[in-house]
């Protein structure tokens, strides 16, 4: 083991990030200014390693005045050095002890002063990293750095906020379809709990959508009264505005012999009562911002009841126009399409596709 050695190791990784995020972004580099300081730009890399090489701390600061990626290794003889290259940060690790440590790191950070909350905070825009030589080799491979790019690249392009701040995109999409599939089966979640968590996660829960309406008023042609439509999703181009009513998991979408219950006729006729809201009141339900409802072509469905064992007949066939679809058949379509897109990103940068969702 030599320097030379250490520091191939950690510039194959980072200029993997920067070549991957720089691939990603392309049409969409506006997105760039979200991504942490020390992605895409030059930087200064601090490397310190023990004696034997067994232990080695990294320090990562961005450099936009250079003109190339820098590499300085140090030697680390006493057991404060540590505590020279992680500042701010103090730590009472020893040589030994970081030899055996496994490896963790810090970036990104916003440190607020505590003897005055109020005092402006002091942003970390460095990264560090400490431990054993085994598990800094194991950490800073090519594949990690395109997943690190890929989930640096998510999170910015998310409105989701429990994406936005996830350190990992493949753990918190599974929470987020996992959850909504868990709570479909409680009793406790009323109908309108579960549309309150399906708009919370509507990138991700819906069919995809520029701009989503959330249980919006629809007037009716006196004006006299109005109705709440659950969700009205605005797509791109010329693609038809979606309608969707959202009943009861509890609810049976058909009858034995696979006509449409009570619940699910009631359903129907509320949707095309919003239609009729629409065309009949356009005016007050078509200006500004809902011009797109102008068209007079909607696509319209209505989510309800559980099970998949009745969607073959269900995809195949609309009633009178409207689809419908079981909680479980919106989970199917929910994983598709988000292993649908999260493929194209692993294509991009040429990264071992795996699944999201098992």
């Amino acid at each position: 083991m030599d320097d030379a050695s250490v520091i191939k190791i950690i510039k194959d990784y980072y200029e993997t990030i920067d070549e991957s995020i720089d691939n990603l972004s392309k049409l969409n580099e506006g997105k760039l200014s979200k991504i942490l300081d020390i992605y895409l730009t030059y930087k200064h890399v601090y490397i310190g390693v023990t004696e034997d090489y067994q232990g080695i701390v990294i320090r990562v600061e961005p450099k936009p005045d250079y003109e190339e990626n820098k590499y300085t290794v140090q030697k680390i003889y006493f057991d404060e050095m540590i505590n020279i290259l992680i500042e701010p940060f103090k730590t009472k690790q020893t040589i030994n002890g970081l030899k055996r440590q496994s490896f963790s790191g810090l970036g990104g950070m916003q440190l607020f002063n505590s003897q005055n909350p109020l005092d402006k905070p002091h942003v970390m825009n460095h990264s560090i990293g400490m431990g054993s030589y085994l598990e800094f080799k194991n950490h800073y491979t090519v594949e990690k750095a395109k997943k690190i790019a890929l989930d640096e690249w998510i999170s910015i392009n998310s409105k989701d906020e429990n994406i936005k701040s996830a350190s990992s995109y493949s753990i918190e999409v599974n929470k987020i379809v996992n959850r909504l599939s868990s709570i479909i089966k409680r009793k406790s979640f009323l109908e309108r709990r579960v549309h309150r968590y399906i708009y919370e996660h509507r990138e991700y829960l819906l069919p995809k959508h520029s701009k989503c309406y959330f249980e919006y008023k629809l007037l009716s042609e006196d004006k006299a009264t109005y109705r709440k439509a659950d969700f009205i999703l605005q797509r791109e181009g010329k693609l038809s505005p979606i309608l969707i009513e959202l009943e009861s998991p509890v609810h049976k979408v058909l009858t034995k012999n696979k006509s449409l219950t009570r619940e699910s006729n009631h359903a129907r006729e509320q949707i095309d009562e919003w239609v009729e809201y629409i065309l009949c009141n356009p005016i007050d339900n078509c200006m500004d911002e809902m011009s797109f409802l102008k068209n007079n072509k909607f696509e319209k469905i209505v989510i309800m009841g559980k099970g998949l064992e009745e969607s073959d007949i269900l995809r195949s066939k609309s009633f009178s126009g409207t689809e419908f679809w079981t909680y479980d058949m919106l989970l199917v379509e929910i994983k598709e399409n988000i292993e649908r897109n999260f493929s194209t990103l692993c294509k991009t940068i040429n990264i071992e596709e795996y699944k999201l969702f098992t």
